[in-house]
């Protein structure tokens, strides 16, 4: 599950900075926030957890995992007053900046907070530092990013919950992180896996001196039965073994289809899917056994 929500860092980066730009915030902005977490800003009275790096698309970022005793909408107000005391300053300007760098939203089951850090409360410095990141695009050249994701860690429990931090304060050049036109996203492939045929690297992203990992490709196939089909073929040249119960089986859970195979201690899992363009989106998680 942690993976899915990491697949969806480079979206959170994107669609804050677009918030910053005073684009219409739009339903998808809020799906894309309701995925992932990321500001490693500690409750008071929780246990601290080690921060680990995760590498997405060769950016580096931290994160954190934590369940924390406190329900999910104290958790995200807890938050939302850490990006609010983030800027500086005060007044109408000071106002208006956080409400453009500031986004939020709750449901019965989870919520995000999500904010870039300008530190300014005038729209001159804002203004400066924006029309620096329409020559870079650095969103560190607006401010860092920071981003909370909550999830009830039981469904209906009212003092438990789920809490998934991340931040990043180095430079994120949203022109390789985030893929544009048919370019690959940047980052890298996972080694001895077969790439998807005519893909685009939309994520690569694995834990820093840890084996797992996840990548994610957009690829051209009349179907998913007929890329499972080829990739299958792929991964028995190169030594993998298919893991199934019957030969030739073919899984599909909620219109994805997922394919399974073991080379040497290595797990990976193939799962695949047509987007609302149509195109075959593949993920490919891979993992070590102990």
């Amino acid at each position: 599950m942690f993976w899915f929500r990491a697949a969806l860092f480079i979206v959170v980066a994107g669609a804050v900075t677009g918030a910053l730009l005073l684009r219409e915030a739009r339903a998808e902005f809020d799906g894309a926030m309701m995925g992932l977490g990321s500001r490693a800003m500690r409750l008071p009275g929780t246990s601290l957890t080690e921060a680990r790096t995760l590498r997405i698309n060769g950016v580096d970022v931290l994160f954190k995992t934590e369940v924390v005793d406190a329900s999910l909408a104290q958790v995200l107000r807890h938050y939302r007053g850490v990006c609010a005391t983030a800027r500086r300053g005060s007044g109408d300007s000071g106002s208006f900046i956080g409400s453009l760098a500031t986004r939020s939203r709750i449901t019965d089951r989870d919520g995000y907070v999500a904010c870039v850090e300008t530190g300014v409360s005038d729209l001159e410095t804002l203004a400066e530092r924006l029309a620096k990141f329409s020559r870079t695009w650095d969103l560190a050249d607006v401010g860092p990013l920071r981003y909370a994701y909550a999830m009830r860690a039981i469904d209906r429990s009212e003092d438990r919950t789920f809490l998934l931090t991340m931040w990043a304060d180095t430079s994120i050049n949203l022109r390789g992180l985030i893929p544009i036109g048919t370019a690959d996203a940047m980052g890298a492939d996972p080694v001895d896996l077969p790439r998807p045929p005519s893909s685009q690297r939309i994520l690569s992203a694995n834990e820093v001196s840890a084996p797992s990992g996840i990548y994610v490709y957009r690829a051209h196939a009349a179907s998913t039965a007929e890329f499972v089909r080829g990739y299958r073929r792929a991964l028995l040249e190169r030594g993998w073994e298919i893991l199934e119960r019957n030969p030739q089986e073919s899984i599909e859970v909620d219109g994805v289809r997922v394919l399974s195979a073991d080379k040497s201690g290595r797990m990976l899992s193939v799962l695949v899917h047509s987007d609302t363009s149509s195109a075959t989106v593949v993920t490919l998680l891979v993992s070590e056994v102990d």
